[in-house]
């Protein structure tokens, strides 16, 4: 699903740009386009709490939701039919690339999020190629 898209579909819910990233045109790499939109407390998305979606070259990569029940929303979710525990006990799955899995931000705040994992590795390994520095470590030298 596009920005343009998720924005159609949920006309009730203000969106906010709250982040974006893209590459100059004359940038060599390959396309890296990141933006981050804030819904605000969107009922139609989530129950209870604020919600942003993150998409990756014009795909939903990330849904977050931002409630104080995060991890007991996850424990009675990962209860119902076709989920199965994720990678860490934090997490759960469903099908080949749907991850779920609850956590803190750096300023407190609970959330959940619902990521795509294909996606969400395939924007990794382009950092991991196209933005780490020559020498490989994840900080390049101003």
């Amino acid at each position: 699903m596009r920005p343009a898209e998720a924005q159609q579909a949920l006309p009730e819910c203000r969106f906010n740009v709250t982040s974006s990233s893209t590459l100059g045109s004359d940038d060599k790499r390959p396309r890296y386009d990141w933006i981050s939109v804030s819904l605000g407390e969107c009922k139609k998305v989530a129950d209870q709490g604020e919600v942003t979606l993150s998409f990756f070259n014009d795909r939903l990569d990330t849904v977050f939701n931002y409630r104080a029940d995060a991890r007991s929303f996850v424990d009675r979710l990962a209860r119902e039919p076709g989920w199965h525990p994720g990678p860490t006990p934090n997490s759960i799955r469903r099908g080949p690339a749907t991850l779920v899995f609850h956590a803190t931000d750096l300023s407190g705040r609970a959330y959940v999020a619902w990521e795509d994992e294909c996606l969400s590795n395939e924007r990794s390994a382009w950092i991991n190629r196209y933005a780490r520095g020559k020498t490989g470590d994840s900080c390049v030298a101003a």
